[in-house]
């Protein structure tokens, strides 16, 4: 019984660590997107992907020795909401319900991870939102700077026998299709 649950802490430990790398790559994506360097953020977005397939990786092998401990610590019907055993269209044992049928002093630290799991998982989809505000401003930042010049350099339709716009016929547009 102790080497599924031993694991299990271990994976949960590896995770609140994955999670903590993942927002320290999120922090750097966000300084390159407001310095505008992006070169720095397309290798922050491979080192993102990487660290996300990690993540699904630990949080599949949590799930299985969930599963797995459930099977052996908690009784048929004692946990009425959820079902031991994942069947399609079936919710699994959460982890804290599964905490509560371990003996101490298991219950505690695996109650104690489990919460610093789902802090550094806020403390992830906090950064994101960060994230991605900063993104959705420099891109329209980008846009009006686009539409700007775009403006500066459109002419009239206009132009002389030799094929050149008038020196007076620029105009600047303020109308904005995408709003």
């Amino acid at each position: 019984m102790d080497s599924p649950l031993t694991e299990l802490e271990n994976v949960l430990v590896r995770e609140i660590s994955a999670h903590e790398a993942l927002a320290g790559l999120l922090e750097k994506k966000l300084a390159a997107v407001r310095e505008s360097r992006s070169g720095d953020v397309e290798l922050l977005l491979g080192r993102e992907n990487e660290q996300l397939q990690h993540l699904a990786e630990l949080a599949k092998r949590r799930i299985e020795l969930v599963g797995a401990l459930a099977e052996r610590l908690v009784p048929e019907g004692s946990v009425p909401s959820m079902h031991i055993k994942q069947e399609e269209g079936k919710p699994p044992l959460r982890l804290g319900e599964l905490a509560e049928h371990l003996p101490e002093p298991q219950r505690t630290r695996v109650q104690e991870l489990r919460q610093r799991l789902a802090d550094r998982m806020q403390q992830v989809r906090t950064r994101t939102g960060t994230l991605r505000r900063a993104s959705q401003s420099l891109l329209q930042h980008m846009h009006g700077v686009m539409q700007t010049v775009a403006g500066a350099l459109s002419v009239g339709g206009m132009y002389s026998r030799r094929g050149q716009p008038p020196a007076g016929s620029l105009s600047v547009s303020t109308f904005s299709a995408t709003g």
